[in-house]
């Protein structure tokens, strides 16, 4: 019995150093929209991560997140460029040429799309969610580079001068603006993650932040190393994208160095690896249960009968089969053939088997057809009971939705089995249970049939 604990001691130190080992991804939260304050991300360290756009347009001048798709206007195309969450390209382009030759900047404001564009007009355009174009547009001067709604306000930021300005919600200027020359000359787009803003200096090659009320706050970081023209940036809830207008791309940052260390744990993503690494150390102990089972205990003797001539039946033994010992159950000798006859008192024997009455098993049944229910049910109920698991790692819950729902259609299935064939309906039960993982009701229902059948 020593050996087992040992055995279930190794399988619980490797539970708990698959948890440990994933500490890091434990404390990688995402964040769910890109109202979200950025704050925890304190450097701009570039992920390593970029995608060629010149395919669409080698100027590209800006880029927004819809929630579903991004979207890049580019000033040498004069259109907009559809994208997949991926960065691969839809093949869906609409022209704005008719009412902006130059466009500088994209916004999505929830219902209208919005182009700002410098040269003659400097005027903002408004545009319907299919990017037919309302008719709507307004001058707004000083040759605008980008343009922001922060759910109050119309933001737009010039370079001549180098300011940005605020606007009613109707366009109507408030008469309020701030200077951003003592950073930079050249701004080249705005952004607000919910605490503060954020400015692209195309002259400085660096991204630069300031406070709610526009002071400055002395931070800003260098991007030059992967494109000298910044031209908008753009925060998706979890990273930092930058476009660059020299390589014609848009590139990822994040904080690479205190991303795991600034960030709360994520309690979801947490529990997800403990629930993993408890199904593995079940897994496991499982595996030590049925090799204890199977193996190290007798298994269920049945008695012998005495023949005579093979057919008739002359005496009954008290003494239950033992083939480890391999002792006559009659004589108590050691001298069986293939447990058919004893050279030493000359029987003959006959094993009887104990027949099987299958309502012994309705409880084993009950509660492995429980358990199977429970998997299927809990595998396609995980997107409404943990939405955020969901959309926090969409790949790793499809897989785990898959597994319980196998799970719980195998253990039904060996529940059926249980009244015709327990030994096997037990062991199909109890493989449903593995595969689903931690479903606890299922081995309990292939354990009361296991021992109903050693009784």
């Amino acid at each position: 019995m020593k050996k087992n604990y040992f055995f279930i001691g190794i399988v619980i130190f490797g539970m708990l150093l698959f948890v440990a080992h994933n500490k890091d991804d434990i404390r990688a939260p995402k964040i769910e929209s890109a109202s979200v304050d950025s704050g925890d991300i304190e450097n701009w360290d570039y992920t390593g991560t970029s995608y060629y756009l010149g395919n669409q347009d080698i100027f590209p001048e800006g880029i927004s997140w819809d929630g579903t798709n991004w979207w890049m206007i580019g000033s040498d195309s004069d259109k907009i460029h559809k994208y997949n969450s991926d960065w691969s390209y839809s093949g869906v382009s609409y022209d704005i040429f008719a009412q902006c030759s130059t466009p500088t900047g994209i916004c999505w404001d929830g219902t209208n799309w919005w182009v700002v564009g410098d040269g003659v007009f400097n005027s903002v355009y408004r545009y319907n969610s299919d990017w037919s174009y309302t008719g709507y547009s307004h001058n707004v001067g000083g040759n605008p580079k980008g343009i922001y709604w922060d759910g109050l306000n119309w933001w737009v930021i010039n370079f001549s001068p180098s300011q940005v300005s605020k606007y009613n919600s109707d366009w109507s200027y408030t008469g309020i603006s701030y200077d951003l020359s003592g950073q930079d000359t050249y701004p080249s787009d705005l952004f607000w993650d919910g605490v503060n803003w954020w400015v692209s200096g195309i002259y400085s090659d660096a991204t630069h932040k300031y406070n709610s009320d526009w002071s400055y706050t002395g931070i800003s970081y260098d991007t030059s190393g992967q494109d000298n023209y910044p031209t908008d940036i753009f925060w998706d809830g979890v990273n930092w994208w930058m476009l660059g207008y020299g390589n014609s791309r848009v590139f990822e940052y994040g904080d690479l160095n205190n991303e795991f260390e600034n960030a709360p744990p994520d309690l979801n993503l947490f529990l997800t690896y403990i629930i993993v690494g408890l199904s593995i150390g079940i897994f496991g102990i499982s595996l030590i249960f049925i090799y204890v089972l199977k193996v190290k205990k007798k298994k269920a003797q049945t008695l012998v009968r005495e023949i005579i001539d093979n057919k008739k039946i002359q005496q009954k033994s008290t003494v239950q089969r033992n083939k480890k010992e391999n002792l006559c159950p009659f004589c108590g000798t050691a001298n069986l053939k293939g447990w058919k006859f004893c050279t030493s008192c000359g029987k003959r024997m006959k094993s009887e088997k104990k027949k099987i009455d299958s309502s012994e098993f309705l409880g084993g049944f009950i509660i492995s057809l429980i358990g199977g229910l429970s998997s299927i049910a809990l595998g396609f109920g995980i997107p409404f009971v943990y939405p955020e698991l969901v959309y926090y790692i969409e790949d790793a819950m499809l897989i785990l939705q898959t597994i319980m729902i196998i799970g719980g259609v195998v253990s039904i299935i060996g529940a059926i089995l249980i009244f015709s064939k327990p030994k096997l309906g037990g062991a199909i039960v109890l493989v449903g249970g593995f595969i689903a993982g931690i479903n606890i009701i299922t081995i309990i229902g292939a354990s009361r049939t296991f021992k109903k059948i050693r009784s």
